[in-house]
């Protein structure tokens, strides 16, 4: 049996945010002004959270879904969002030891501002919190047709392993694959790789952590505010590749609102089965009266792995750190933020050799630019959102020599926009994206030809109420559509991959989901989707021997999109007192690619 201990610094500040004393008293954003005068004509969301005693909650974490705005409560349990479009908003509070809670309000176009009073009630059990990856319009947990998991607070600390994977591994329908400590990604109903989609803030993580066994992901759980997990296809917001589901890792690492005290949070965490440690710390503090700034890093060192009867997994250490700045504007009619993140690591994969340094290492960086921008429309057009990134990655892969066996390179840029709209009663949004990626492996051992591949995609999703009702607790239609162009081109190089080829993946996505409420704690939800995933170069273009698995791998140019069909039921309980999900699912997966062995070629 392997032995392993575990802490988490969860009473060290880890509560989501942390109010920081200065002589004694919080923060104001202006010195001459109430932290919740409004600005000029703009109507904001001022309140305060209080427990059932009627005493104020500081540390609470306020989402508002539908725009993923957060902000925490001051040490009286006051809170703000400026910069709203008009329009109807569901809040949600979130503290632990406490149930979550929520409400709804209505920002006018002018006015006064609008007044959100919360009442949060003390629990033992765990509670699903916010999802918002999902559905591109937010809403209540008991309104998603989706099974989904949501990890924050101290149910994440609870769950903290060394990557994302191994805290998720537990959960209910989550494996993990399993390559060494740092070289894992999660399983989601048994599928992974390049059919799992993980994000970081709602952004691909711009690895190569999918297509290959031995590539580790670039995020480290501790940096995280929360981990959400939407199971099954989510094609439908995403695109190409999220076919088993949807992991994101949201750690707001640009501001959405101006804090009104100076926020952060530090953590740490240790273990005695992957011997070592790891740090982590934010900070978020106000700048005059419209900017929020935030600074943050970590750094995890862990050595190797202990197995059942105390031996040593060999060459399974591992090392990364990262920062992490974002500056945000939140102003009259919009908001516009920018954040740069880097994770530096280098890990080594397995060996079955008595010699830590006789496996291979893999050495590498990660850097991500990201922008977002938002600001309010008019009519049934409620908000514009426009947002993008470009991300470099690189590592090589050095042999026991020092030698470098193969160098890997990965820019990835994207480019997203979404229109929130309201026709009467009906919620929806409109949005295209655009993913580019170029990719190159050089070296003795490349496994592919460097290749491009582009694609765009438009969707539309509507939330439509069967009846008339205040609130979300009325049965709902949600229907969506997405059509999806892919073009993925190898170009000319080593002789072993021949000539240039191009592949065009052009595929149609779909969704509808039904919402049926069962009192004002339970629901009933079913879902059915369609979604696809191209074909990746590896699968396409390899004709090398893999060294990571052994084999001499063949690609097949001639592939097709992978087409999962399925159907989802969830049944959900949320109470004060009692937190239930219950779902099943059947699907269908044509065109599955998977290895063929074709024959032995070992020789003695």
């Amino acid at each position: 049996m392997s032995r392993k201990f575990s802490f988490t610094a969860v009473h060290i500040l880890r509560a989501i945010t942390a109010t920081l004393a200065i002589a004694g008293t919080s923060t104001s954003l202006w010195a001459d002004e109430p932290a919740h005068s409004a600005i000029a004509a703009a109507p904001a969301i001022v309140g305060t959270v209080r427990d059932s005693a009627g005493v104020p909650l500081p540390n609470v974490q306020v989402v508002i879904t539908s725009l993923n705005r957060v902000t925490s409560t001051d040490p009286k349990g006051t809170f703000v969002f400026r910069g709203l479009p008009p329009g109807r908003y569901h809040l949600d509070a979130v503290l632990l030891g406490y149930a979550r809670s929520e409400a709804e309000v209505v920002v006018p176009a002018d006015g006064d501002d609008v007044r959100a009073d919360i009442v949060m009630k003390t629990t033992a059990v765990r509670l699903s919190n916010v999802t918002v990856s999902a559905s591109p319009v937010g809403g209540d947990a008991l309104g998603i047709t989706q099974a989904t998991i949501d990890l924050s607070g101290k149910e994440l600390a609870r769950n903290l392993g060394t990557s994302v994977a191994q805290t998720l591994a537990n959960e209910p329908g989550m494996a993990m694959r399993y390559n060494g400590p740092a070289a894992n990604i999660p399983v989601i109903r048994g599928l992974t790789g390049e059919r799992i989609l993980v994000l970081q803030d709602g952004d691909r993580s711009g690895d190569l952590s999918a297509p290959s066994a031995d590539h580790g992901l670039t995020i480290d759980p501790l940096a995280a505010n929360r981990i959400e997990v939407v199971r099954g296809p989510a094609s439908l917001l995403y695109g190409t590749s999220a076919l088993g589901g949807v992991v994101n890792v949201v750690s707001n690492d640009i501001p959405t609102t101006v804090p009104t005290h100076v926020a952060g949070y530090f953590a740490g965490m240790g273990e005695s089965v992957n011997p070592g440690g790891a740090v982590s710390g934010s900070i978020a503090f106000p700048i005059g009266r419209a900017l929020a700034l935030q600074v943050g890093g970590g750094i995890r060192n862990s050595g190797d792995t202990y197995q059942g009867g105390g031996e040593r997994l060999f060459n399974s250490e591992s090392r990364n750190n990262n920062q992490v700045v974002g500056l945000g504007y939140i102003g009259e009619k919009g908001s516009a933020g920018v954040a740069f993140r880097r994770y530096d690591f280098r890990y080594g994969l397995p060996s079955t050799a008595d010699d830590a340094e006789a496996g291979a290492k893999l050495d590498g960086v990660r850097n991500d630019l990201r922008g977002r921008a938002e600001f309010g429309g008019a009519g049934a057009f409620r908000l514009f959102r426009v947002d993008g990134s470009m991300q470099t990655y690189t590592h090589d892969e050095i042999e026991s020599t020092g030698e470098v066996a193969t160098s890997f390179d990965l820019k990835t840029q994207t480019l997203n926009g979404v229109v929130k709209t309201l026709f009467g009663a009906v919620n929806g949004a409109l949005g295209v994206n655009g993913l580019f990626k170029q990719y190159a492996a050089t070296g003795e051992e490349a496994l592919t030809p460097a290749a491009n591949s582009n694609s765009a995609g438009v969707f539309l999703f509507q939330d439509i109420p069967l009846r008339a009702g205040t609130g979300e607790h009325v049965p709902r239609l949600q229907a969506g559509a997405r059509y999806d162009l892919f073009r993925i081109e190898s170009k000319v190089g080593d002789a072993k991959f021949g000539p240039a080829k191009a592949r065009d993946f052009n595929t149609f996505s779909g969704s509808l989901g039904l919402t049926l409420p069962l009192g004002a704690s339970s629901s009933l939800g079913f879902s059915a989707a369609r979604a696809f995933r191209a074909p990746g170069v590896e699968e396409l273009f390899s004709n090398a021997l893999h060294a990571a698995t052994g084999f001499f791998e063949v690609g097949d140019a001639n592939l097709q999109e992978e087409i999962n069909q399925g159907i989802d039921g969830v049944f959900r309980v949320q109470s004060g007192k009692v937190d239930a999900q219950v779902s099943g699912y059947f699907s269908t997966i044509g065109n599955y690619i998977f290895t063929e062995f074709v024959r032995d070629t070992l020789v003695d």
